[in-house]
């Protein structure tokens, strides 16, 4: 019977061993047990990461173009303001021009411009929250701890401590929609993500999320898929409350999955992600002031004539167009010259000649012949507006010269006339080829030329007052020829004969 009881008692025992082994052994599928790495400190304590994010990111800085041309857009970026930013036109805040970090004007600025950022910051010092160091290292899916806030505040930074790895960091932040997140093997994606960040190679990871008081916060993390355990179970604080925060994850890595099917434990080790938070918020008016330079623009309206060429930066232009060049002024905004440049046609002028082509220097003044075309001006000696005068010549060969301007090209053409002083002559003077008879003459004189001319010959006849009273033609090769003066009135007559080299003169009475 004693050894009956022995051996029941063995057989006991034994059972209850493999029924306790049994209890612990670990399952692949079980995400509360999984294989980490041996534990290095056991210690558990808060952990003074030496980070400050009022140091980083508590002052916004401003870049961008602060000074451009006139005809540039302003593009203006601000870093620091964790909490956000909007733009406005005044300091008093009344006109706003947007919301995002970086501001681009909607449309050319010309004159100096201040535009006005009013920046939402963490007041004083941010807090970080303390937990456990560091125990054991587990690479593969991500871990993390959910919590449910104490009071209202704001997560500033997050950061990933680099006791397991020092690649970049992962994390993203959920609040549950319903509670917190169920116990495993049950899981949910009734939350929102508040933010995720991948492979963010920076010290902390800036932030602005605003925690109510209530919310369950689930927060994720590690580096290069290896999280950082500390033991469970895990308390912290918050703005002085005590805060539980169990261990909850998902069966993924982090870095190529955003949070899904997230579950719980009730145990087990927590991936450590440090953040930072405060209950204050400042805001600051921050202006940033936009000089403007000016750009250069001339405009230069030339002229030439057809055939002529005009130098413009360097080159040669004879086709009628606009041409530009650009340079730069010392401020390096454009330097810009338009070239306006015109090409007038030469005009085609013609005048036509004196009829008759010779007058008495006693004559009234004669009507300049007609040139083409019409709006020209005439010019010359004895030239008087529209007429010739010779009173105003004198004798002799003139040439007058009309000319007519197309823009800025003007051409011109001549005709000659000759003056003489019809009351110098004298009928007895020296032999001439002309002679002219009867003298005084009746109806009709003869007129005989010792020499004979191939060409026509131009004939006038002028009273004593200078004035034209006949004119007519003598033909080629005619010697004789016989003039009615039966119409002119009785009185002193000069007339004249034209040759292609000299003016004959006879003075005859009726």
């Amino acid at each position: 019977m004693k050894a009956f009881l022995q051996l029941f008692l063995i057989s006991v025992l034994l059972l209850v061993s493999v029924v306790a082994v049994g209890q612990v052994t670990p399952s692949s599928d079980d995400p509360q047990y999984q294989t980490i790495s041996p534990i290095q400190d056991e210690v558990v304590k808060q952990l003074n990461i030496g980070h400050n994010l009022v140091q980083i990111f508590k002052t916004p800085v401003f870049s961008g173009t602060t000074a451009i041309c006139d005809s540039g857009l302003v593009i203006l970026t601000v870093s620091g303001a964790t909490c956000g930013v909007e733009w406005f036109v005044d300091s008093l805040a009344t006109t706003s021009l947007g919301t995002n970090d970086t501001l681009q004007s909607g449309s050319v600025i010309m004159v100096d411009t201040t535009f006005y950022a009013q920046t939402i910051e963490a007041a004083g010092a941010d807090s970080v929250i303390p937990l456990p160091a560091h125990s054991s290292s587990f690479s593969g899916n991500v871990r993390g701890y959910y919590f449910q806030a104490p009071t209202n505040f704001t997560i500033t930074g997050f950061y990933v401590p680099t006791d397991a790895s020092t690649a970049a960091q992962h994390v993203e932040v959920l609040r549950f929609n319903s509670g917190a997140p169920p116990l495993w093997s049950t899981t949910t994606n009734d939350f929102v993500s508040l933010g995720r960040w991948i492979n963010f190679s920076g010290d902390t990871i800036p932030a602005c999320i605003h925690i109510d008081s209530g919310d369950f916060i689930g927060i994720y993390g590690n580096r290069g898929d290896v999280n950082s355990y500390a033991p469970a179970p895990t308390t912290s604080s918050i703005a002085g409350y005590t805060v539980s925060m169990p261990r909850s994850g998902m069966q993924l890595p982090i870095s190529s999955n955003a949070m899904q099917d997230v579950f719980s434990e009730s145990g087990g080790s927590i991936s450590r992600i440090f953040f930072f938070y405060t209950q204050d918020l400042d805001t600051t008016m921050n202006s940033v002031d936009v000089s403007v330079f000016p750009s250069s623009y001339e405009l230069q309206n030339e002229t030439i004539c057809q055939g002529d060429s005009f130098l413009f930066a360097g080159s040669y232009y004879t086709m009628q167009g606009t041409y530009f060049d650009s340079t730069y002024t010392v401020n390096g905004c454009d330097s810009i010259i338009e070239l306006d440049l015109t090409v007038d046609t030469i005009p085609y002028v013609t005048l036509a000649p004196f009829s008759p082509d010779t007058i008495c220097l006693q004559s009234s003044p004669v009507a300049n012949p007609a040139g083409t075309p019409s709006g020209g001006t005439y010019s010359g000696t004895g030239v008087s507006g529209s007429n010739f005068d010779p009173s105003v010549s004198g004798a002799g060969t003139f040439y007058v010269v009309y000319t007519y301007l197309n823009g800025a090209c003007s051409n011109s053409d001549s005709t000659a006339i000759n003056v003489i002083d019809c009351t110098s002559l004298d009928e007895n003077g020296e032999e001439s080829p002309l002679s002219v008879y009867p003298n005084p003459v009746t109806d009709f004189i003869n007129i005989e030329l010792s020499t004979v001319y191939n060409s026509d010959l131009e004939l006038s006849v002028f009273n004593a007052k200078g004035q034209l009273v006949i004119m007519n033609e003598l033909p080629a090769n005619t010697p004789t020829f016989v003039l009615n003066v039966s119409s002119l009135v009785n009185g002193v007559y000069y007339l004249t004969i034209v040759t292609e080299d000299k003016v004959l003169l006879h003075r005859f009475t009726k």
